[in-house]
């Protein structure tokens, strides 16, 4: 089992490596040895050909840094887990390389298939740089769990929000803030998103007085993407269409949290990485919340004018 990087290959050396059109499997999020010994056994076992294990040189899936459940599988435990297979199912090769090169090495070596593991990118896989490559090659291309199976889903959940630091907010709320520092939070809050097409977090403040904080929130549970797959991906979905979408946005999971814990909504403000989607914006647009404050537009400034027309404070910093 060869490891090999990206950036030291020779012309040479990439024919030779597609000379048995192998079956990359895309340089994952990190996963249990147990899912990488899985993987690797069902596809020798059910193909019988050769497999190359895409390893990215970036400790973060790029875009999604600081997210603790978007760590990127590391070397050390990718080789460990390989190496405890019998040779006949050990792949041919290790490829380290960083994902911004993934488009060449898709367009430069001859694949006979393509892998990918749920979560291992930023946006939905069909808007990427690397499923236009594998459509204009016309390569079968699979996206498949990052767990053996549902139980280990949702433990990982259960172990990775330890590693969150969510008390943080906690202890915070109460205390008062600058606008600068409430969408900082809300930048933070968005960090815990299990969503990797888009990661939003939310706070709520009145007078600048912290009184609750959310994250576009994954349902029935945070990994259910990453076990089933993300539906916008599945089917294809355009980047507005709200029909395929795995998560509460961060905004219902804000009301809901406010109603939930008798927080009233009068006169307070609400600071949000992404401006609200169409459907959020009628939310908010009948609530008592007074002011919208966000950084990024979403679907051609609806939300903008649907809330100043309803009366609504809005800005964006």
């Amino acid at each position: 089992m060869k490891i090999l990087h990206w950036e030291q290959l020779t012309s040479k050396d990439k024919k030779t490596l597609g000379g048995t059109r192998p079956i990359l499997i895309l340089g994952p999020r990190d996963i249990s040895q147990a899912r990488i010994q899985q993987l690797q056994t069902k596809i020798r076992t059910k193909l019988e050909t050769a497999v190359v294990w895409g390893c990215l040189a970036d400790k973060f899936i790029p875009g999604l840094e600081n997210s603790p459940q978007f760590k990127s599988l590391s070397l050390k435990k990718l080789t460990k887990a390989l190496s405890k297979l019998s040779p006949e199912q050990q792949p041919s090769a290790i490829l380290v390389y960083p994902q911004r090169y993934i488009k060449y090495i898709i367009k430069e070596i001859q694949w006979s298939a393509v892998i990918g593991v749920n979560g291992s990118w930023h946006h939905a896989f069909h808007y990427r740089p690397e499923y236009c490559e594998i459509s204009k090659k016309k390569l079968t291309y699979k996206l498949v769990s990052s767990f053996v199976n549902e139980v280990e889903a949702k433990k990982y959940e259960v172990k990775i929000k330890k590693k969150m630091k969510l008390e943080e907010f906690a202890a915070q709320i109460g205390q008062k803030f600058s606008d600068q520092e409430l969408m900082k939070l809300a930048e933070r809050a968005a960090q815990h998103s299990f969503d990797w097409t888009f990661q939003t977090g939310a706070v709520l403040a009145r007078d600048g007085v912290l009184l609750a904080v959310a994250h576009n929130r994954v349902v029935p549970y945070e990994t259910f993407s990453f076990h089933h797959g993300a539906s916008k991906e599945k089917q294809l979905a355009p980047p507005q269409d709200l029909n395929y979408f795995d998560t509460n946005h961060a905004e219902v999971e804000l009301v809901l949290k406010a109603n939930l814990q008798q927080i009233n909504l009068a006169n307070t403000t609400l600071y949000i990485n992404l401006m609200p989607c169409p459907i959020c914006a009628r939310m908010l647009a009948r609530s008592p919340i007074k002011k919208v404050v966000y950084q990024l537009d979403h679907s051609d400034g609806y939300a903008f004018k649907l809330l100043k027309a309803a009366g609504k404070e809005v800005e964006r910093k």
